[in-house]
């Protein structure tokens, strides 16, 4: 249902199924990167800064956190 959402650009509503998504399986460093552009599109950046460092942390050497990274630049 997010990645829909986020295709359609209902990046609010993207955010709030991946917040959930990552409350499932909060292991998923895909849910949290998407979490993390969806409140980015929808301009809460503090959130979206907070995810992004979150998953250069959590999930070090994935694409994910190059990408992450990539974005805090």
């Amino acid at each position: 249902t997010g990645l829909g959402l986020y295709g359609k650009k209902s990046f609010k509503e993207a955010a709030q199924h991946f917040e959930q998504a990552m409350k499932v399986n909060p292991g998923s460093a895909d849910a949290v990167y998407y979490c993390a552009l969806s409140h980015q599109q929808s301009y809460n950046t503090a959130r979206a800064r907070q995810l992004f460092e979150y998953i250069t942390q959590r999930f070090p050497g994935t694409g994910a956190a190059s990408n992450a990274q990539l974005a805090l630049t």
